[in-house]
């Protein structure tokens, strides 16, 4: 390494540990007895490099949760397997569900959906916007929120099981 390097090295050291010790920029260039261009540049270099560590963190978090919710679904599959009982199964089955769950969250696959309600000229009341919502991710039929939003009553729709396997479970 060359003397200008390590000097570099060595000054950029010292203007991390004042500035995290939220020195300004004028004082560190004071108290180093360098140009305030310098300090600057040097505090770009070293953020960029803080930045750049904390995305690398990030990942191998995400990549150790990863491995963790990987292991716990093996084990869940393991204990569903020695199951003899449908009914035994259940716990597994909804600790399986809850780890895909989670898996889809750190990847990012659940993606938040911003659902707006609009209506010509009023208001809704807190009712019809969750009836609304309800709607909007699947629970109801739109011809119902229709018909609700006309009347000042908002009927919360309580779904069935269908009988039969290709049975409406209300009308379209």
């Amino acid at each position: 390494m060359t003397a200008t390097r390590y000097a570099r090295r060595e000054r950029r050291a010292q203007i991390a540990g004042l500035y995290k010790k939220r020195y300004k920029m004028h004082e560190i260039a004071e108290m180093l007895g360098i140009n305030i261009a310098t300090v600057s540049r040097d505090i770009k270099y070293l953020e960029s490099l803080w930045i750049k560590s904390q995305i690398d963190n990030i990942e191998s978090v995400k990549l150790r949760e990863l491995s963790e919710l990987d292991e716990m679904e093996r084990v869940c599959i393991e204990r569903l397997e020695k199951c003899t009982q449908p009914w035994q199964g259940a716990r597994w089955m909804e600790e399986r569900r809850k780890i895909k769950e989670r898996r889809a969250a750190i990847l990012g696959f659940d993606a938040p959906k911003n659902l707006s309600i609009t209506t010509k000229d009023r208001t809704l009341t807190k009712e019809q916007r969750d009836a609304a919502f309800r709607v909007a991710l699947g629970g109801t039929s739109p011809a119902r929120l229709i018909e609700d939003m006309m009347s000042d009553t908002v009927a919360i729709p309580v779904l069935p099981f269908p009988e039969k396997e290709n049975e409406k479970l209300y009308d379209d």
